[in-house]
């Protein structure tokens, strides 16, 4: 075998490097070809000028598309970056070309800083916002290091719009658990999902001064206001009912008995603490699991909105009162705390209880089993109010948050992998919760007095005699459904009872609408697909290649969904089964109702491969791929014709 001095191996390389690459120096090193490289890549390579920048344009995008490369580009990408000082430049680039742009990471993080800045001097929309999000999320390469804080930046865009437009003005009690369910729900939501970004970024600087923006926001113009709104419709109310929602203490008789017609069978999971906007983001997830329909649907919680009474309200019964000291609370006169009490509550109708953390725990064999056995299946999931209702954790809500979501999926596959095709996920109370300290306007400085107080919390009151003061309304126990002796106070608005040692961001047991709007997620488990890809389509302007690059118009036939979810392709140019292009990863990830933006355009460069195949035909070709592999299969395809000029041995066409 012959070997080559390493002088004459490094005079080949550079020999190639300029006449493959136009790469030329007196003295070439690595470190000089790579500046060099990425230089004519801020520039634009101008691929319409020569096939070596064709050439450079389309190894440069293949080493950064691949992912045993793309590591090591980001890497050189940052070391040219502070070789070339760009990021102390980038702050002058115009922001229509700096959406356009991804060569370093500076360029991303410029990226966020504009938008920050656009949702906080209420430049740009938030449908600017989400478009530019969406356009990075497709096709900038540094996406992926900044997608949580692009999330926070979406929810944060959204909640200051929303927050912007509203009018807290509500006209009856019934008007008020509508609006909330329909549409203010997705404020709590969207803090939610800001907040959690925001403390989970790694690099939380830029978004800093919206995370301050955005509690002003939340706390100043949308809880407080809604508050007293909905404080006017809770003190005018005469029965704790509406005809428009159904009772919680009404569930096992609207949604579970109704399911055992026919022989069938129920499973109810219960998520102490499921806050309604928290099962609406559920509820889109499971959509988005194949063969699984979910629809969401919201009752009246029962007042005071705490674990003991709203886990009664969910049992089969005729009654609910409170004991004589409060809890346990009493179901047709049995106690119903713990799993063992509510498992011979649940016997009558030929079911019984687990918790969720049991039930995980058990073989797949004896999870069938336990489902065969029971008519009725009750699952108590323990993970929100677990953590936020202890001072010492109550900052870590929204994680929880995240935590039962995932958690709530995987138990609903698991009683689906026992057989389950009915399963109901509820709650027994939502709740109130900001990450900032409480003002103090919102915290009471009145004690609830009468003639004996039998239970006092931060949101609720349980006595005999109590005493009416402005601070409070007060219910008698027949108006909110109980049979016992015991009255209910409930601090007004958003306000807490002062107690020590207590924490105060995170509160349930009164009557707020977040606290009493209480989800209903109906679940089936179905044999035949339910999720499928959006459709994309291809929309050639013309079926002739002349030059070196094609660009073709792709059209996303449907927007985005749960049961529809994105559909990632590739995008590549094939003279029979060879590549004669770079390929182009792609997302079709658009959820906006109008078509005009669901196109994208995709821009390939042709290889030296494609010479051979002038004045023949070749496919335009969209690959998805296999699921479970790293192989693709072909999507969609288009023929199209080479017809280019010859070009010179110094590589322009002519």
């Amino acid at each position: 075998m012959t070997r080559f001095p390493p002088t004459a191996l490094a005079d080949f390389y550079w020999a190639g490097a300029s006449g493959f690459y136009g790469f030329t120096s007196q003295t070439p090193t690595m470190a000089g070809f790579v500046l060099w490289m990425f230089q004519r890549a801020v520039d634009g390579f101008g691929v319409a000028e020569s096939k070596k920048a064709r050439n450079l344009a389309l190894d440069f995008r293949g080493f950064r598309d691949s992912k045993r490369s793309s590591a090591a580009m980001k890497s050189l990408a940052r070391t040219v970056e502070g070789n070339l000082d760009y990021a102390d430049h980038v702050s002058e680039i115009g922001w229509e070309t700096l959406k356009d742009t991804d060569i370093f990471d500076a360029s991303e993080r410029e990226v966020i800083r504009r938008l920050v800045e656009g949702i906080g001097a209420q430049t740009m929309s938030y449908r600017d916002i989400a478009d530019a999000i969406s356009a990075r999320r497709r096709d900038s390469f540094w996406f992926d290091d900044y997608a949580t804080l692009y999330e926070g930046l979406s929810a944060a865009a959204e909640l200051i719009q929303a927050i912007r437009n509203a009018v807290f003005h509500i006209s009856s009690f019934d008007e008020g658990l509508t609006r909330y369910r329909d549409e203010w729900f997705r404020i709590d939501q969207c803090y939610r999902q800001f907040t959690q970004a925001y403390l989970t970024a790694e690099f939380k600087q830029p978004i800093a001064m919206l995370a301050e923006l955005v509690e002003k926001a939340y706390v100043t113009d949308f809880l407080a206001p809604l508050g007293a709104a909905w404080q006017q419709q809770v003190d005018a109310v005469p029965q704790w009912r509406t005809i428009n929602m159904t009772s919680q203490s009404s569930f096992y008789d609207q949604y579970v008995a109704p399911t055992l017609k026919g022989r069938k069978k129920a499973v109810v999971i219960i998520s102490d603490a499921l806050r309604y906007e928290i099962a609406d983001e559920l509820s889109a997830k499971i959509r988005g699991e194949n063969k699984f329909s979910a629809s969401i649907d919201a009752m009246l919680g029962v007042l005071p909105s705490y674990t003991q009474l709203g886990m009664a309200a969910l049992l089969p019964h005729t009654t609910l009162a409170h004991s004589s000291d409060g809890d346990p609370v009493l179901v047709d006169g049995q106690k119903s705390d713990g799993t063992a009490n509510r498992s011979k509550i649940l016997s009558a109708v030929g079911g019984t209880a687990i918790r969720a953390t049991d039930f995980v725990e058990m073989k797949p064999a004896d999870r069938r089993d336990l489902y065969s056995s029971n008519q009725v299946l009750y699952v108590y999931h323990d993970t929100i109010d677990a953590t936020g209702d202890k001072p010492v954790s109550e900052h870590r809500t929204f994680t929880a948050a995240a935590d039962a979501v995932r958690e709530l999926i995987d138990i609903v596959k698991k009683l689906a992998s026992a057989n389950a095709t009915n399963i109901i996920i509820t709650a027994d109370h939502g709740f109130l919760y900001q990450r900032s300290k409480l003002a103090e306007q919102f915290n009471l400085t009145v004690k609830p007095q009468g003639e004996q107080i039998v239970k006092s919390t931060r949101r609720y009151v349980l006595g005999r005699g109590l005493k009416k003061d402005a601070a409070f309304t007060t219910f008698k126990p027949d108006q909110v459904g109980l049979s016992s002796d015991l009255e209910v106070q409930i601090p007004n608005s958003i306000q807490r009872i002062v107690q020590p040692g207590a924490g105060f961001q995170f509160v349930h047991g009164g009557a707020s609408l977040q606290e009493i709007v209480v989800p209903v997620i109906q679940i089936n488990k179905r044999r035949s697909d339910t999720v499928d890809p959006v459709n994309v389509d291809i929309h050639p302007e013309s079926d002739r290649i002349t030059t070196g690059q094609i660009v073709v118009k792709l059209y996303q036939s449907a927007k985005v969904e749960p049961h529809k979810p994105a559909r990632r392709l590739r995008a590549g140019l094939y003279f029979g089964d060879t590549l004669i292009s770079n390929e182009q990863e792609m997302a079709f990830d658009s959820s906006s109702d109008a078509g005009r933006d669901r196109f994208q355009s995709v821009t390939l460069l042709l290889s030296r491969d494609a010479d051979e195949a002038n004045n023949h035909s070749v496919e335009f070709r969209l690959s998805e791929p296999i699921e479970g592999t790293d192989q693709w299969k072909k999507y969609k395809s288009a023929p199209f014709t080479i017809k280019r000029a010859f070009a010179s041995d110094d590589g322009w066409d002519f």
